[in-house]
């Protein structure tokens, strides 16, 4: 199947992500679809940070496929599925770093919790799958992603301090530089309680 953007998903995207961004979507979605045998494809139009499409793939099953728009953030999130290899995290197929493309699996919403009437066996699900999405940095697989350089995920620390430190030169966002000032130093105390560092999935 050749996947053809029609009309109003090709408005969608370029009044999100704008026209240059739509031209280089456009240029391999084609092949892609060859490439990996997709049946079906339909665009996720509650946009976030990426471009993103639900479908079938005859070679892989249920999919996602995913069109970054940042090198590093793309890098951390491949990275980080790549790595954890867990039955709790969604897994990815194939990742094509130069062309900022990802497919992975499509997770299907399963049995709800509230459907189970033994707590115990709820407690016990819930645990084991919160478990799963925090890894020890030191268990990781180590591989060279780019450059031959060492991939070195994002840390949380990071964010924040960067967050915090901006909003404090922000003359009308007092409250919320507030927020962010106590964010920064309950990082700085909880990380005295640890040294450990820990890989953690979020939306994936």
């Amino acid at each position: 199947m050749i996947h053809n953007i029609n009309k109003l998903e090709k408005e969608k995207i370029i009044k999100q992500f704008g026209n240059e961004f739509f031209n280089r979507v456009k240029a391999l979605i084609q092949p892609l679809t060859i490439r990996w045998d997709i049946a079906e494809l339909n665009l996720i139009d509650h946009f976030s940070a990426n471009l993103v499409f639900k479908g079938k793939s005859n070679k892989f099953g249920p999919i996602v496929l995913k069109f970054g728009r940042n090198p590093d953030e793309f890098s951390s999130e491949a990275a980080a599925l790549n790595s954890f290899k867990s039955k709790a995290i969604c897994n990815p197929f194939e990742a094509g770093y130069h062309n900022m493309v990802l497919i992975e699996e499509a997770i299907e919403p399963g049995i709800t919790l509230k459907s189970e009437e033994n707590l115990d066996v709820r407690v016990n699900v819930f645990c084991n799958l919160f478990k799963e999405l925090h890894k020890k940095e030191k268990s990781l697989k180590k591989t060279n992603y780019t450059d031959n350089t060492e991939f070195k995920y994002k840390s949380y620390k990071d964010w924040v301090f960067k967050i915090s430190d901006y909003m404090d030169k922000q003359a009308s966002w007092k409250e919320v530089a507030l927020h962010m000032r106590r964010a920064k130093n309950l990082y700085i105390e909880l990380s005295k309680t640890s040294k450990n560092h820990m890989i953690i999935i979020g939306e994936s």
